[in-house]
């Protein structure tokens, strides 16, 4: 496995690579776009709406680690303004797993690292909007 895994924001779709998966999805006339985050299978309403601004430009990026370690992922480069914000890390504790994207903090850089089995939902903000 190798130390830093490469994320893309390219093709659009499911491309397969030796260690994971890369989804990209892409929509030119978009006018609203919701991620909906379920506690349960069986559920029929989210436990967390997250509702991103179109017209912001709001992008996001979510890893799933399924590998049994924790592994590094190299983010997708952003515009010289944005950083990533992490919103969601099921790997930590409630409630720090959860941020609103209005109390989310930059990351440094351009790696995330994702703990085993874990979820890690990162959104790409302006730095002074």
């Amino acid at each position: 496995m190798p130390d830093t895994l490469t994320s893309r924001s390219y093709p659009i779709g499911a491309t397969v690579y030796p260690h994971g998966v890369n989804f990209c999805v892409f929509s030119k006339n978009c006018t609203a776009l919701e991620l909906l985050l379920f506690d349960e299978v069986d559920v029929t309403r989210p436990s967390r709406v997250i509702r991103l601004d179109p017209q912001r430009g709001d992008q996001l990026h979510i890893i799933l680690n399924a590998y049994w370690e924790p592994l590094t992922f190299e983010l997708p480069p952003l515009l010289v303004d944005q950083r990533w914000h992490r919103l969601i890390d099921t790997a930590r504790p409630p409630p720090d797993d959860f941020t609103p994207p209005d109390h989310a903090r930059p990351l440094e850089g351009f790696r995330c690292r994702a703990e085993s089995r874990s979820v890690v939902v990162l959104n790409a903000q302006l730095i002074n909007p």
